[in-house]
């Protein structure tokens, strides 16, 4: 077993090279690695990948983003965890520990990780580098009924009745679309939404003394305009190198939208939002009180636009103002967030966001 590191130059070389394309699986999606290639917070010297070969065969991969946060008047460059992936025959062995061991074996106390599978809690709660977990909690707005595949995958018994349950749940999810685009009445705002990709020094200015007042970490338009330049996910169908690649690079529908919101000629609120499929998160949302209510009904407006089944929020203002709009949704429900945090980081959960770590990337 061979377990070879990577950084940005030869990540690089590895996916220009004829073995990346023998390879059975890869390691890294082209895209993504693109991505990582771009990232404004890496060094030439910064690991992102490490993977294990067995005979030329892949067997397992972690890899870390690097990120740059300010914060309480500090910048600090720290390391989330991104993708730990083992083949299946290796999972009685200590390879994705030997993996993950790498990580915290190179960048120690600036270990950062969230969106933790379930099945790794209870390890890394034991592990002394990190301190206690600490959780946000935001809620998902169900607008339509979305829960065919949910229930295939906890309930595979009922497998031979979900063609007829998908039928009920489609004919459902067309005639409340029906009901809404009939008894739909135009919204009227006192504020101008603007959807626009172009970060200036009004947009950095804004978001910097907002994030000092609300106690976030500072982003600026080299975050946001990394995002939309280099995503993850690609709109499309699967294709030969995502059937090669355990983690999401493709998707039906993929897309963000940077909403700009202004009271007359002054930036006022920004909300940066993810479309996956049927799904809308709010990945980062700045809005000043005056504007929230326009913000909520702009989000209502898209998800209706895209036809989307959920909404997902972890900003309070925004939670508190839809769950005003009842009939835009059938019911809501909590979803968790958990972060862990290297003991020597005077730092807690409040001051990150849903799209924070990679989660903005998928």
């Amino acid at each position: 077993m061979q377990i070879i590191s990577y950084t940005k130059l030869e990540l690089r070389e590895l996916i220009e090279s004829d073995f990346f394309k023998k390879l059975n699986k890869i390691p890294i999606s082209r895209h993504r690695a693109g991505s990582h290639i771009n990232n404004p917070y890496c060094a030439d010297d910064d690991i992102l990948l490490w993977a294990a070969f067995e005979n030329e065969t892949l067997a397992g991969y972690s890899s870390v983003l690097p990120d740059r946060i300010a914060f309480n008047g500090r910048e600090e460059k720290i390391y989330w965890t991104s993708s730990t992936w083992r083949e299946e025959n290796m999972r009685k062995t200590t390879l994705a520990a030997e993996l993950l061991f790498k990580i915290f074996e190179r960048y120690k106390n600036r270990v950062f990780v969230t969106d933790l599978l379930p099945q790794f809690e209870k390890a890394y709660s034991k592990l002394r580098i990190f301190k206690f977990p600490e959780t946000e909690i935001g809620i998902t707005f169900f607008r339509n009924s979305a829960f065919s595949q949910a229930i295939e995958i906890h309930f595979p018994k009922l497998k031979l009745i979900m063609p007829i349950y998908s039928l009920l749940e489609k004919c459902f999810n067309f005639t409340l679309f029906s009901v809404r685009k009939l008894t739909a009445k135009k919204i009227k705002m006192d504020f101008n939404i603007i959807e626009s990709a172009v970060f200036d020094t009004e947009f950095d200015d804004f978001i910097k003394q907002y994030c000092i007042e609300n106690r976030l970490v500072e982003r600026d338009s080299v975050y946001f305009d990394w995002i939309v330049k280099y995503p993850w996910v690609l709109q499309g169908k699967p294709n030969d190198e995502s059937r090669r690649y355990y983690f999401s690079s493709v998707a039906d529908r993929f897309e963000y939208h940077s909403m700009k919101i202004y009271n007359k000629q002054k930036l006022a609120g920004f909300m940066f939002l993810k479309i996956r499929d049927k799904r809308i998160s709010v990945s980062f949302s700045y809005l000043n009180n005056v504007c929230v209510k326009d913000a909520a009904a702009g989000i209502l407006h898209l998800a209706s636009t895209k036809d989307s089944d959920v909404i997902t929020v972890f900003d309070k203002k925004l939670i508190s103002e839809l769950r005003k709009r009842r009939t835009k949704y059938i019911f809501a429900k909590k979803t968790e967030k958990k972060y862990y945090f290297p003991r020597n980081f005077n730092i807690t959960s409040s001051f990150f966001q849903e799209g924070d770590g990679d989660i903005v990337f998928t």
